[in-house]
C-alpha cells in the first residue's frame, strides 16, 4: 500500500532522518494512510527562502521543496504493471503480475503516476497563479534510471525547479524529481516538463541548453520495426466527474482508476486526453519487452516529447529504429484522414 510523507530534514548519511506527516484529511489534521486520489500533498517548508503562497514565475526557481518520502509495497507494483499493459500469460508477465515471485521486478515507470500527481497537487494547491490546472498539458519527459527499485520499499523524493521558460504562447515549467533510499543513494533520475497554454511574455529565458535532448533517427534510415497499441477506453466510458468514492476508495496506482489513463475534460481539447504517463509508459514497457528481454535492469534511460494529444481510444503507432543499445521510436495516430505525429523526438537505452 503506498503511503507517502514529507521530510523536512534529510541526511543522505543518516537513517534517523525526522519525518512529518504531509497528508491531510477533510478536517486538516496529518494523517500516514493509504495515499489516494482525494489525499492532497503539502508542498510547504518554512525553511525556503522563497515561502510556497510567494512562488511566481520568476522566483520558482529558488522555492525549496520538502523532500517527500513514499512507502510502497508488491500490490503497488503489480498494479502498476498492469496500468501499462501488462498481461497474464504473455512473455515475462510473472516478473511483474505475481507478487509472490522472488524475482517480481519494477517497471521503471513505476514513479510516473505519482510525479504526476505532485503536478497536479502542485497545482491545485498553489495560491499564486501559475501551473493553471486547466490550460496545463504534459511537454516532455527523461527518466533515467540509476538503480533498479526493490519491489517494497521507500522512495526519498527530492524536487527541484530546474527553469520556467517563457515560450511566448505559453510557460514551460521544467522540474526535476530524483530518487534516493534511506541512505541517500540515488535510484533514478526525472525531468518533467509541462507547458501552460496562453500565459507567457513575462520576458523570461527562452530556453535552456542544459536539459536533456530529444533524439531523431536518420533521415535514410529504415525502421527496424512497428508496435502498436490502443489507448484504453475506461470499462463503463468516461467519467466528466469524479464521486467521492472515486477518489477515495482507490489507489491512484489501481488500473480501475478513472483518471488511470485519461485526463479530466479540457475546455480547449474536443474530447478527454490520454495521460502522457500512461502512454509513454505503455510504449517504455512495450520496447523494453521487445528488445530488452523484459528484465528492468536493462533499463538505462528514455526521453520523448508530447508533440500532440492522444484521445480516447486512438490507435497508437510506434515505430522504432535500433542503433546499438538506443531504441529510438515516433507515434503516431490517423486522425481526421492523415496521420498525426503525437510522440516524437522518442528514445530508450538500454543495457548492452
Amino acid at each position: 500500500m503506498l503511503k507517502f510523507s514529507s521530510l523536512r530534514h534529510f541526511s543522505r548519511n543518516s537513517l534517523n532522518v525526522r519525518t512529518i506527516t504531509i497528508l491531510r484529511n477533510r478536517n486538516g489534521k496529518p494523517f500516514n494512510e493509504t495515499i489516494c486520489s482525494a489525499t492532497k500533498i503539502d508542498f510547504i517548508n518554512p525553511n525556503s527562502p522563497v515561502l510556497f503562497h510567494e512562488i511566481t514565475k520568476t522566483n520558482f526557481k529558488d522555492y525549496k521543496f520538502p523532500i517527500i518520502k513514499i512507502s510502497y509495497d508488491q500490490n503497488d507494483v503489480v498494479e502498476h504493471a498492469i496500468s501499462v499493459g501488462v498481461e497474464p500469460g504473455e512473455k515475462y508477465s510473472d516478473l511483474y503480475l505475481n507478487k509472490w515471485n522472488t524475482q517480481l521486478q519494477v517497471l521503471p515507470t513505476f514513479i510516473f503516476p505519482f510525479t504526476n500527481k505532485i503536478f497536479l497537487d502542485m497545482s491545485l494547491t498553489n495560491q499564486s497563479g501559475i501551473l493553471l490546472f486547466d490550460q496545463t498539458v504534459h511537454g516532455e519527459h527523461y527518466v533515467e534510471q540509476i538503480r533498479r527499485l526493490p519491489p517494497k520499499g521507500d522512495i526519498h523524493l527530492e524536487i527541484k525547479t530546474l527553469d520556467v521558460l517563457d515560450k511566448g504562447k505559453g510557460t514551460l515549467y521544467i522540474l526535476s524529481m530524483n530518487g534516493f533510499d534511506n541512505n541517500g543513494e540515488a535510484y533514478f533520475k526525472t525531468e518533467y516538463q509541462m507547458f501552460e497554454i496562453g500565459t507567457g511574455g513575462f520576458n523570461g529565458n527562452k530556453s535552456n541548453p542544459s536539459l536533456t535532448r530529444t533524439a531523431e533517427p536518420d533521415a535514410n534510415s529504415a525502421p527496424d520495426s512497428t508496435l502498436q497499441f490502443s489507448a484504453i477506453v475506461p470499462e463503463g466510458g468516461y467519467k466528466a466527474k469524479l464521486s467521492d468514492s472515486d477518489l477515495t476508495t482507490i489507489s491512484i496506482y489501481s488500473p480501475l482508476h478513472p483518471r488511470q489513463h485519461y485526463s479530466d475534460q479540457y475546455d480547449f481539447m474536443p474530447c478527454p486526453l490520454a495521460h502522457g504517463r500512461y502512454t509513454f509508459g505503455k510504449v517504455i514497457k512495450m520496447i523494453l519487452f521487445k528488445y530488452g528481454h523484459g528484465h528492468a535492469e536493462r533499463f538505462k534511460a528514455a526521453k520523448v516529447r508530447f508533440a500532440e494529444p492522444v484521445y480516447l481510444g486512438e490507435n497508437v503507432q510506434i515505430t522504432t529504429w535500433k542503433t546499438d543499445s538506443r531504441i529510438l521510436f515516433r507515434g503516431n495516430v490517423h486522425r481526421d484522414g492523415k496521420s498525426a505525429k503525437v510522440l516524437t523526438g522518442g528514445y530508450i537505452d538500454l543495457e548492452s
